[in-house]
C-alpha cells in the first residue's frame, strides 16, 4: 500500500499547482487473522511499522488520491476519527516505544540548538536531500513557515534536478527536458535517460527501432524535429512493437514544443494509445484521424487531431518529413 501512495503522489504536474498542499494520513495495522511479524517492506526503511505516515498531497492531484481510495479501499477511507481499526480488522501498531535506531538517532543526531531549542532531527534532512536532490541541507538552511507564508510561495517556479542523459542528443535541450521531466510517469522518476534509438546513428528504419526496443521495459518518450524544426513527439507508457491492433495505456500523451510547449493526455474518449504495424506506427485515432502517424521510413508523417487526445496538429504542419527522431528509455 505504502509503495502505491509513493508511486501516485511522487509526480507533480508543476502548472497545475494551486497553493499549499493537502495531507493524507494513512494509519497503520497489523491483520487480526495472522501473527504479528516483522517486516523490512512494512518498516518502510525503518526497523519496524510506524502507527501513522503522512503524505502531502499538492491540490492538483486530491481528486486521483481519493478515486484510488474509493477504488480499492472505500470502506477503510474517511477521517482519522470515523474509521475504527479493530472493526476493520486490524490491530493498531504500537510504536511509543522507540526501536535500537531510533534511539541511537535521536542520541547522535538530534542537539540542542541556540535558546535551547532542538534541531531538527539530521536523518529527516538527509532524507529530504535524498528525495528532492539538493547537495547539501544544513539546520540553518531551512524554515517552519506558517500557513500564510506558505499560501505566497509560487510552486511552479521551484526547481527539480535535471536527469543525467546517458548519451547526447540531437533535439533535446534543458528546456525540453524540464517540461517532460514534471510529466513522467511516476516509475520512470529518478532514473536515467537512455538513449534507445536515433535516426543520426541508427538510420532512418522503423525495423530498426522496434528491434532496438525489445530489451526494454519502461515508458519511452519519442522526440522528433521535422524540417521546419518543429519539435514534438509523445510520452508511450510501453516500447513500441509490432502489434495485432492498439495496446498501451492511459500513461502515453502527445505534446508538442511548436510555437510553445503544450500536452494533450488521455481524453478517455477511447483506448486507443499505440499501435505498431510493419509499414507504420501510430498513436491515437479516430475516424481515420491520427494524433501521430509515422511511416516506415521514419521520414513521412502526419498529425492531426484526434478523440484519444484532443490534440492540436504537432508539427510545423498537418503533412510533415522528420529530420531527426530519437528515443528514450528510463533504465
Amino acid at each position: 500500500m505504502l509503495s502505491c501512495f509513493a508511486e501516485l503522489l511522487s509526480k507533480q504536474k508543476k502548472e497545475e499547482v494551486e497553493g499549499p498542499p493537502l495531507y493524507l494520513c494513512l494509519r497503520m495495522g497489523i491483520p487480526k487473522e495472522r501473527k504479528p511479524h516483522p517486516s523490512p517492506v512494512l518498516s518502510y526503511g525503518k526497523k519496524r511499522a510506524r502507527s501513522e505516515y503522512w503524505f502531502s498531497i499538492l491540490r492538483s492531484r486530491v481528486e486521483d488520491v481519493y478515486n484510488f481510495l474509493q477504488q480499492w479501499i472505500p470502506h477503510l477511507y474517511g477521517d482519522v476519527d470515523d474509521v475504527d481499526p479493530d472493526e476493520a480488522g486490524f490491530t493498531p501498531i504500537d510504536d511509543s516505544q522507540p526501536d535500537e535506531e531510533e534511539a541511537e538517532e535521536k542520541e547522535t543526531e538530534e542537539g540542542e540548538g541556540e535558546g535551547g531549542e532542538k534541531e531538527a532531527p539530521r536523518s529527516f534532512l538527509k532524507l529530504v536531500e535524498e528525495h528532492f536532490g539538493f547537495k547539501s541541507i544544513s539546520p540553518g538552511d531551512w524554515e517552519v513557515l506558517s500557513l500564510g507564508e506558505m499560501e505566497k510561495i509560487n510552486y511552479s517556479e521551484l526547481e527539480l534536478p535535471l536527469p543525467d542523459l546517458l548519451s547526447p542528443s540531437e533535439i533535446l535541450q534543458e528546456e525540453h527536458i524540464k517540461e517532460l521531466y514534471t510529466l513522467l510517469p511516476a516509475r520512470a522518476v529518478g532514473f536515467p535517460w537512455t538513449r534507445i534509438y536515433s535516426t543520426s546513428t541508427d538510420g532512418f528504419l522503423l525495423k530498426t527501432l522496434y528491434r532496438k526496443m525489445t530489451d526494454f521495459d519502461c515508458p519511452v518518450i519519442l522526440i522528433m524535429q521535422d524540417t521546419e524544426n518543429a519539435i514534438f513527439g509523445a510520452l508511450l507508457s510501453e516500447p513500441l512493437k509490432q502489434s495485432d491492433g492498439f495496446y498501451g495505456t492511459g500513461e502515453t500523451f502527445l505534446f508538442t514544443f511548436h510555437p510553445s510547449f503544450k500536452v494533450f493526455k488521455w481524453t478517455g474518449g477511447n483506448n486507443f494509445f499505440i499501435n505498431g504495424r510493419h509499414d507504420c506506427f501510430s498513436i491515437g485515432v479516430s475516424e481515420g484521424h491520427f494524433g501521430l502517424w509515422i511511416d516506415c521510413d521514419l521520414y513521412r508523417g502526419t498529425s492531426e487531431q484526434c478523440q484519444t487526445f484532443n490534440n492540436d496538429t504537432l508539427a510545423s504542419s498537418r503533412d510533415f518529413h522528420i529530420k531527426t527522431l530519437e528515443a528514450w528509455g528510463f533504465v
